[in-house]
């Protein structure tokens, strides 16, 4: 059985033992690594065990330009969010770029098609996600505010209980 299968079904021992450069330069047919294999197929141990050998693989994007981070914007399984977000941050915290976060910055920022994993999540209507990185970034002044302000306009023009506007995406324009 090679590595993704065992991945996607949870094999946490065979992770252990297998060899860190196979762990490190394996990739599937859209180059993800063994890592974002693990977020689809929310496989939260084996996450945690593959960043603890190879925490480079945090920073990797497949051939979409998909990073763990958009990965687990699309699986219901919250912890895996809360887990990259703080695995991020201690990353940071190690490099010795608390105070001014760019790296951190440039990491919830990448983007695939045009989409940051906030806009995934936003488009998604996954609020405990958005709220993950309002909460973020309200501590470490990421610049997302910009994009929340924005998400909460559109969500009120469009949502269907503001009827009484003379505007918006629920307003049926009647040629006078």
């Amino acid at each position: 059985m090679d590595l993704f299968n065992r991945v996607s079904r949870g094999d946490l021992e065979y992770l252990k033992k297998v060899e860190l450069d196979v762990l490190l330069n394996s990739r599937d047919q859209d180059r993800s690594s063994v890592l974002c294999i693990a977020t689809r197929c929310n496989q939260l141990d084996c996450c945690k065990e593959i960043l603890k050998r190879c925490s480079s693989l945090l920073y990797h994007q497949n051939h979409e330009d998909k990073s763990v981070l958009h990965h687990a914007v699309c699986v219901t399984d919250y912890r895996l969010m809360d887990f990259f977000l703080s695995a991020g941050l201690d990353a940071t915290k190690s490099e010795g770029d608390a105070e001014n976060m760019i790296r951190y910055k440039k990491w919830i920022n990448l983007q695939s098609v045009g989409n940051t994993a906030l806009i995934v999540a936003i488009s998604r209507k996954n609020y405990y996600v958005v709220k993950k990185f309002v909460d973020v970034d309200s501590q470490y002044k990421l610049s997302l505010s910009g994009m929340i302000k924005a998400y909460k306009m559109i969500k009120m023009l469009t949502d269907s209980r503001y009827t009484d506007h003379g505007y918006g995406a629920n307003v049926r324009i009647v040629a006078q």
